[in-house]
């Protein structure tokens, strides 16, 4: 969406910094108030909320806990109001304004804010990939979380590990390159067609626990090899560097 200095200030929308791991805005340090995103710099959108103003009111949820959530105060100023929106997003030179991730899907993996959907778009487009399901699994005596793919394949079709991993490469930043990959028959989705991830990202890498086809990034080799017990051990020990 285009979003241009005029409509910036009719709609009254922020976009601040965002902690990726507490999933709260950033707030000045001297101020106490949010900071504000610099042009290309993703961050979580906040909506000002105006008791005066029908169009920019939120009447909350069912739940005061789950509407208190939503709103954050002092946002700019003393004593204002602002909606939560839970997307992050990012707003460049040209005044068009992109999707980055939903918070909670974003996590770090080297000291790198890893988009989610970023990663699926790109892994999205290499052929015969139908679905793919990104999201950060926690390595032993790793900081963060390294990222790991569910895919999908079409029916009747093998996916070309070489290739792929050269289509990521050109892609992605190295950091946002998926350490492991799991091969699933089919994705498990919500009612309102959302991908599920809480049980992917429980269920981890671990080959011991795991039925589906498991592979890892290898360094030396650039390619993705099968993840076997003898592997997985390597990883969890530290043996074997990611």
């Amino acid at each position: 969406a285009h979003a241009g200095a005029i409509l910036t200030r009719l709609l009254k929308f922020v976009i601040v910094k965002h902690d990726v791991e507490t999933e709260e805005p950033v707030r000045d340090p001297v101020t106490g108030f949010c900071i504000q995103c610099a042009k290309g710099e993703p961050g979580e959108l906040l909506g000002y909320i105006d008791a005066k103003d029908k169009s920019k009111q939120f009447a909350g949820y069912t739940s005061k806990e789950a509407s208190e959530k939503k709103v954050i105060r002092d946002v700019l100023v003393k004593g204002d109001q602002y909606f939560r929106s839970g997307d992050l997003l990012r707003h460049d030179s040209d005044g068009w304004i992109h999707f980055v991730d939903r918070i909670g899907d974003t996590f770090r993996w080297k000291g790198e804010n890893v988009s989610t959907n970023e990663v699926s778009e790109i892994i999205s487009v290499f052929p015969g990939i139908l679905e793919a399901n990104v999201y950060g699994v926690k390595v032993p005596g790793a900081d963060g979380r390294a990222c790991m793919a569910a895919l999908v394949m079409n029916d009747g079709t093998n996916l070309d590990f070489k290739e792929f991993a050269m289509h990521l490469k050109q892609n992605l930043a190295t950091y946002a390159q998926p350490m492991f990959l799991r091969l699933l028959p089919e994705m498990d989705s919500t009612g309102t067609f959302k991908q599920r991830k809480v049980d992917l990202v429980k269920e981890g890498f671990d080959p011991s626990h795991i039925s589906d086809p498991l592979y890892v990034y290898d360094l030396l080799t650039k390619e993705y090899v099968s993840l076997d017990e003898e592997k997985y051990m390597a990883v969890a020990n530290g043996l074997a560097r990611l």
